[in-house]
């Protein structure tokens, strides 16, 4: 491990990824970013550890571990939907439009590590990529490879006639780290806070409690994350222009956090059970909040 990782100062890697990113950008191996072209898959590698940072690849679902243990259960299910009538178009296979939308909105950001003892794939992959960001769109994809491939496509490939992959999702490789250990890697991803470590807990009395979680506690399996209905609520209100996006990894549950520590919208308003004129009405409560000068003056909105 790094000498004083557990140190290193926010503006140290804002400097780090702004660099890596401009590298990245002007690597050969996505040079399609700029020019418009869609390369072939098989001509891109399979995720695996050794990969140069920059690199696009393609994984399976269960090469993918999550790096939050929960998402917004309706963005998933929406994004589920729209993939099923991509692949029914494309009659099973990638249609032209799945195919060019992932290149283009689904390349999930990946941290290459160890696979943990612990892990139910122990023994068949060396490391997994820990993806930081599009763990909606991941857990949708492997709904959907699920319901049409089967269950074992989420781990084992499947190819087309001229031996493409047809259960991949797309993922860009922002660092290996597979030389640490279990350890090691999770202090460095604590560390630089490309995790989120809190757990929304629905409790019997209609209150919702935040818990803190270790890095080990995390899902093993993208689609194994659950369901935060604040978390969800955010990102309907960024869907409908009622918020905007930030850059910024997991600023949607900081967001979400706010809405719970201040009472302003409760679970059963927003869960799966809850009526369009109910999640309408805690919309415009979360945008008020959100809007008002407690919201802006925690720095949320």
């Amino acid at each position: 491990m790094e000498m004083g990782i557990g140190h290193r100062r926010p503006q140290l890697k804002r400097v780090w990824l702004s660099l890596f990113l401009a590298l990245g950008l002007l690597s050969p191996s996505i040079s399609w970013a700029q020019d418009g072209a869609v390369p072939d898959i098989k001509d891109i590698p399979r995720l695996r550890a050794g990969l140069a940072p920059g690199t696009v690849a393609w994984a399976t679902l269960d090469q993918l571990h999550p790096t939050q243990p929960q998402v917004g259960m309706r963005e998933v299910l929406r994004k589920a939907k729209r993939i099923t009538e991509l692949l029914k178009d494309g009659g099973k296979k990638f249609s032209k439009e799945l195919y060019q939308r992932m290149y283009r909105k689904g390349i999930a950001p990946v941290y290459i590590g160890q696979t943990p003892a612990s892990d139910s794939r122990y023994g068949t992959q060396r490391a997994l990529g820990y993806n930081t960001d599009r763990t909606h769109s991941t857990h949708a994809l492997a709904k959907v490879i699920k319901e049409v491939y089967g269950k074992k496509a989420l781990s084992e490939p499947i190819y087309d006639e001229k031996g493409r992959p047809l259960n991949f999702v797309l993922v860009k490789v922002m660092a290996d780290q597979s030389q640490m250990s279990e350890k090691e890697f999770a202090e460095w991803m604590v560390a630089n806070k490309d995790c989120y470590l809190e757990n929304f807990i629905f409790k019997k009395n209609g209150d919702t409690e935040i818990e803190k979680i270790a890095f080990s506690q995390l899902p093993e399996k993208v689609y194994e994350t659950t369901d935060n209905p604040f978390r969800g609520l955010i990102g309907e209100m960024q869907n409908q222009d009622m918020l905007a996006k930030s850059e910024q990894d997991f600023s949607e549950f900081e967001k979400a956090e706010a809405l719970v520590r201040n009472n302003v919208v409760r679970w059963p308003q927003i869960d799966e059970n809850a009526s369009e004129k109910e999640y309408a009405a805690a919309e415009k409560d979360a945008d008020r909040y959100l809007r008002s000068a407690a919201g802006s003056c925690g720095g949320v909105y």
